[in-house]
Order: C-alpha cells, then structure tokens, then sequence
C-alpha cells in the first residue's frame, strides 16, 4: 500500500501533499515528495529506497550500486535540514 493511501484516513494527519513545495526553496529541488500536517506543524517527507549487497531466498538478484544510493539519501536529508528548519 503507498503511503499517502495509509496516511490520509488518520484523524491527526490533515492537508496531505503530494510533491509539495518546500517552505524555503532549494536550487534545484523545490518540492518534498510528500507534506502532511499534524497538531498545526507541517512535515516534509523525501522517500528512498536504500540498496542492499545481500540476497534473500525468493529474490531476484539485481546489481544495484550502494555508494551513489547512500549518496542520493544524504543529499535529500541536506534538504529537509536546509529548507525546512526547525520551527
């Protein structure tokens, strides 16, 4: 199920944002993947899908760098932390 889907019926979570633009803009990546408001304090959401270097019985290998990925989660955590300070 994606995540939008399981956040948008909870009672505490309002204004639910896909691609939502982040409140100070950043060059080059002016939006979050997901925003949502709880309690009146709106969060910004970057999603990732980090690579493994190990197999699981079941699931087809696929060779997946891990340094570039770590890379594009750092670089979308210096994000958030630039544009969306602590209120």
């Amino acid at each position: 199920m994606e995540l939008p889907a399981v956040l948008e019926p909870l009672e505490s979570a309002e204004a639910l944002k896909i691609e939502a633009p982040y409140p100070i803009r950043y060059p080059g990546k002016a939006r979050a993947d997901l925003s949502f408001r709880v309690d009146g304090k709106t969060w910004y959401v970057e999603l990732k899908t980090a690579n493994i270097n190990w197999s699981a019985t079941g699931i087809k290998d696929k060779i997946r760098p891990i340094t570039p990925n770590m890379g594009g989660i750092i670089s979308d955590m210096a994000k958030l932390r630039e544009s969306c300070p602590p209120a």
